[in-house]
């Protein structure tokens, strides 16, 4: 089958490797929900949270484990819109292509948003208050768009520039939490945290279940589809893209506890949640004041590699162009 549709449709540079493509998955997973997650997870559960994410880990990664035998079978440029097609038809294909498509179209802007609202404890000009809400300037707009324009640039530079451009940077936004981490437990950790105020588990087994649904727990780790959507361009996709996609929920999953486990034994008891992490005046997480800013950033990319590649494979005509040997997806 999927020799037949390769046939049929010009193929993408297979151009990205074992590690780029772990890289990939891990951009798609740790956003701008790195620090806001573990916040509303402790408020649901407290310090059962660290449960919260197991359990969520654990469903992340059966989800993955399917689809990486799927993505290995059929590694197609948008892959999670063209395997409904192949095992339901084409309505079915049609639907789940346009459902995904809308959904990475909105996260980009999302991201943005988020970086936006970090960078506005420091740079005030972003944003202004109208009738209570905070919304951007015309400064913010602008910068804004100059943010998604250089996303799009990135794009069109071609897959192998931005698999490499993509090592560095996640290499950095992995370094950052975990050095958080690191340095929230060694310099600030109080155990009394885990089980005062009601205890470990002061909302019972509601909360921690809870926390997996409305704290943001299983949407920051179901960023992993965004591998199954570069597969088209992945080197021995049948090996590649199963490590890539169980590796990038596994090592995701590890900082995500990590920073959960930091975050409940170093907030003190005077932070008011309310708050945020975003904030530097009352949150110690919020004096990270660089890497927020650049995880929701990075974050954003990624959905941008997903939304090109599932528009070639919906509409390659439109969305693909030939280079010297093979097509090549633009926005």
């Amino acid at each position: 089958m999927l020799k037949e549709v390769e046939r049929a449709r010009p193929a993408l540079q297979r151009q990205i490797g074992p590690i780029a493509l772990l890289f990939t998955g891990i951009t798609g997973i740790i956003g701008s929900g790195w620090l806001f997650a573990s916040l509303y997870a402790a408020q649901l559960a407290g310090p059962a949270a660290i449960f919260s994410w197991l359990i969520g880990g654990g469903v992340a990664l059966l989800l993955a484990l399917v689809y990486a035998e799927l993505g290995g079978m059929l590694p197609l440029a948008g892959a999670i819109a063209r395997i409904p097609y192949f095992s339901h038809g084409s309505m079915s294909g049609f639907m789940a292509g346009w459902l995904c498509w809308i959904a990475y179209v909105a996260t980009a802007p999302i991201e943005v948003t988020a970086v936006l609202q970090y960078a506005s404890n420091y740079l005030p000009w972003l944003t202004t208050l109208v009738d209570g809400d905070r919304v951007l300037t015309w400064y913010g707009l602008a910068v804004a768009a100059s943010l998604l324009l250089a996303f799009v640039l990135i794009n069109l530079a071609g897959v192998r520039w931005l698999a490499r451009a993509n090592v560095a940077v996640t290499s950095w936004k992995l370094a950052i939490p975990l050095l958080a981490a690191t340095g929230l437990i060694v310099f600030g950790f109080d155990s009394s945290n885990f089980t005062d105020h009601g205890g470990f588990m002061p909302e019972g087994v509601d909360g921690v279940f809870a926390a997996v649904a409305g704290g943001g727990v299983v949407f920051s780790l179901f960023g992993f589809r965004t591998v199954i959507d570069m597969a088209g361009e992945a080197r021995d996709p049948q090996r590649t893209v199963p490590i890539a996609m169980v590796g990038a929920v596994v090592i995701s999953l590890f900082v995500y506890v990590m920073l959960q486990i930091a975050f409940i034994g170093a907030v003190p008891e005077r932070t008011s949640p309310a708050a945020g992490p975003s904030s530097p005046r009352t949150s110690p997480t919020g004096r990270l004041r660089l890497s927020p800013p650049f995880s929701a950033c990075n974050g954003s990319r990624g959905a941008l590699f997903r939304r090109h590649r599932l528009a070639v494979r919906h509409r390659p005509r439109l969305y693909g162009r030939h280079g010297a040997h093979q097509l090549r997806a633009r926005p």
